[in-house]
């Protein structure tokens, strides 16, 4: 029987339009935030690294081997090039500091591939859309942020959890080797699948399952992205990290969440730090 950790908010389609807000003042309770009952948060761990003024240039593919994004792998004779080009100009100028390659990323990655036809003319908006089953895509600028937290290394192993249509599995798969999603969904993982394979986007695979419980049979993780809001971190995607690797969680309520971002050291507890608010759909858990 599945649940779901929280309700559904109807702004959840229109998640952060236009500029992120950035970080109050006010302190979360992070102890309250994190299941595992972990303590303790740093500031911010990112390097400064200039955006390229223009973020249109071609995607060449990945580091360190693994699959080529071909946009030209579209439906039809539509790849909205310059829309692409323009989204990800959009996402440097929201996201400072952003890295080069995540930008090459959403400039080459056809997002409308993963929305359905009727999303089209919205598709490179930098705002959630819905995809079906009451689930969204998530905003593009947020995804920056939380691939951008993770760090994740060109030969790196990367979980994605709720991975929806598969999109931001996508944009991973230019950042690291080896990527597995997990969506709870059959007909969406599916669809995530297909898109995919259409795209010659190779080394995503997509797993049905409960995402709650990560995927230990593929542990460690050097990036852990989940791309729907439990109301407190899930122990098992923190276990699941790697010496050096990171997770990126949006927690919270339908009303409430923050994006907390953990790191797991050589020695001792994890280290967690407080990123932007944020509203994702509920996580759903068997």
């Amino acid at each position: 029987m599945r649940r779901v950790v929280g309700r559904q908010r109807a702004s959840a389609l229109r998640v952060h339009q236009g500029r992120l807000p950035t970080v109050d003042a006010e302190a979360v309770n992070l102890g309250h935030l994190l299941g595992a009952g972990r303590r303790g948060h740093r500031g911010a761990w990112e390097q400064e690294q200039q955006c390229p003024e223009e973020a249109a240039h071609p995607f060449r593919g990945l580091r360190e081997g693994g699959s080529f994004v071909n946009p030209q792998h579209t439906s039809g004779t539509v790849t909205y090039s310059k829309e692409r080009a323009r989204l990800a100009q959009r996402v440097a100028e929201n996201v400072p500091g952003c890295d080069p390659r995540i930008l090459e990323a959403i400039a080459a990655v056809p997002r409308h591939e993963f929305l359905p036809q009727a999303e089209w003319d919205a598709a490179y908006d930098d705002r959630a859309l819905p995809i079906g089953e009451g689930q969204t895509i998530s905003q593009p600028s947020m995804i920056a942020i939380m691939l951008q937290a993770l760090q994740c290394p060109a030969g790196g192993r990367a979980l994605e959890v709720g991975a929806g249509c598969g999109y931001a599995a996508a944009l991973l798969a230019a950042l690291a080797r080896e990527v597995h999603a997990v969506e709870i969904r059959p007909a969406l993982a599916e669809r995530a699948r297909a898109t995919l394979a259409r795209l010659g986007i190779d080394n995503v695979t997509i797993h049905v399952r409960d995402g709650s419980g990560g995927l230990p049979e593929h542990a460690p993780y050097d990036a852990v992205l989940v791309s729907a809001a439990p109301r407190s971190v899930p122990p098992a995607l923190a276990e699941q990290l790697a010496v050096g690797g990171r997770l990126a969680v949006p927690v919270g309520d339908d009303w409430s969440q923050r994006l907390l971002v953990a790191e797991r050291p050589a020695t001792g507890e994890l280290e967690w730090r407080e990123s932007v608010p944020c509203m994702f759909v509920p996580l759903v858990v068997e």
